[in-house]
């Protein structure tokens, strides 16, 4: 058969009877965590973010132990068709007992190429990741719309209208391989924070316009006040966004945060730190006056008396969740400071990975886990080699990234 989309190695499966699933399994994400995508509604490949040539599972549902005909042929492509056929064996008698796949050696050297399917999962992850702005997943979107262009008979349009949602800001109209790489092209070339131009007006969900009318005038009007942050009234953003998100304790004693354009249409929740009581929130929103890459901004009125060290913010998408544990935020930074170090990683900025890795390494310490903050502290160490394999090639959308942030 053609090449495998994914690099073959050595594999393991177990059969899943309370799900109904099979999994196949991989390597133990690292300290970057995973990227994702659905293949199908029923079959899901996750691979190590920070070597996406690494799989770390792929679970396909299985009723009975059957996989649907669609899947199985998608198996055959990344797998090859003896360990498709070996999946296809695995029923209730296994009980959750691992098997072992056939393939190579698992530090088969083929392990350290990057495959189709890495590369395109680690594009579509990056065009979902709310924390990055548009036009990084516009650009992260267009990449991974081109790469499954490639396989479009085998994984089907479905999935490239979903990994293409991002492309909406472009043109609402389908976009084909060509208008594609024209769009990819112009990121490359282009100096511009806003690569996309004029074609890349943003596309307001439906939600942001109702939140905007109930949102006080204050807001549209303090949204247009620059001011920096400094160290004495800075308060922490208690989130995965906190990397990217910024607030502060104004001279009126509100609280002001300023974020990725993104963020839009999400919530900026104020809690007092000891005890998690709830002070106030706002949505974020853009000023439309503005340059459409400044990003969005909040005010929140609290009580007074508060100093910038007994606050804390949020970001959430609904106000009335409760607010996340600190062991869930930190492993959240974790994650993202990891993801951020393999963002420098892929683009060879040995100074700031390292220093990402380090900071990643320092959140897994204190999460406990050894064994994920051993593996970023050796990865801040040696600029050279990985014990997984290396990391992968830049996107487009790094690059983007990089010229995107910081700014102001």
């Amino acid at each position: 058969m053609a090449d495998l989309l994914l690099v073959p190695e050595q594999r393991r499966a177990v059969w899943v009877p309370d799900a109904e699933q099979i999994v196949v399994i991989g390597w133990r994400p690292g300290p970057a965590g995973v990227s994702s995508i659905d293949l199908t509604p029923t079959l899901r490949l996750s691979v190590d973010h920070e070597s996406p040539a690494t799989v770390t599972d792929i679970v396909v549902a299985a009723p009975d132990g059957r996989v649907a005909e669609a899947d199985a042929r998608l198996l055959a492509a990344l797998l090859g068709d003896d360990v498709t056929a070996r999946l296809m064996t695995l029923r209730k008698p296994w009980r959750g007992r691992p098997v072992t796949l056939p393939g190579p050696p698992r530090y088969d050297e083929l392990r350290r190429r990057e495959s189709p399917m890495s590369r395109l999962t680690l594009a579509a992850d990056l065009a979902d990741d709310h924390d990055l702005e548009w036009d990084v997943r516009v650009a992260a979107a267009s990449e991974a719309s081109r790469l499954l262009f490639d396989h479009i008979d085998l994984l089907g349009e479905d999935l490239l209208t979903r990994i293409g949602r991002p492309l909406r800001r472009v043109s609402h109209e389908p976009m084909s391989p060509a208008m594609l790489d024209a769009l990819l092209n112009r990121y490359r070339r282009s100096d511009d924070t806003n690569a996309a131009g004029a074609a890349f007006d943003a596309v307001s969900r439906p939600t942001v316009a109702a939140r905007a009318a109930a949102a006080p005038a204050a807001v549209k009007r303090l949204a247009a006040v620059e001011r920096e942050v400094t160290a004495d009234d800075a308060i922490e953003v208690d989130a995965s966004t906190g990397a990217r998100a910024r607030a502060w304790l104004d001279e009126g004693g509100n609280v002001r945060m300023n974020g990725p354009r993104s963020l839009e249409g999400d919530w900026a929740r104020v809690f007092r730190r000891k005890g998690a009581l709830l002070l106030g929130l706002s949505p974020l929103l853009a000023d439309d006056s503005r340059d459409r890459t400044a990003g969005v901004d909040a005010i929140v009125v609290i009580p007074s008396g508060y100093g910038p060290e007994e606050l804390v913010v949020d970001v959430t998408d609904d106000p009335a969740a409760p607010r996340p544990s600190p062991h869930l935020v930190e492993l959240r930074r974790a994650v993202r400071a990891g993801r951020t170090a393999a963002h420098h990683d892929r683009l060879a900025n040995t100074s700031q990975a390292a220093a990402a890795w380090r900071d990643c390494s320092e959140r897994w310490r204190s999460l406990g886990d050894e064994s994920r903050a051993n593996a970023a502290e050796q990865f801040a160490a040696d600029r050279r080699h990985r014990f997984r394999g290396a990391a992968a090639e830049p996107l487009v959308a790094d690059h983007v990234w990089e010229r995107r942030w910081p700014r102001r």
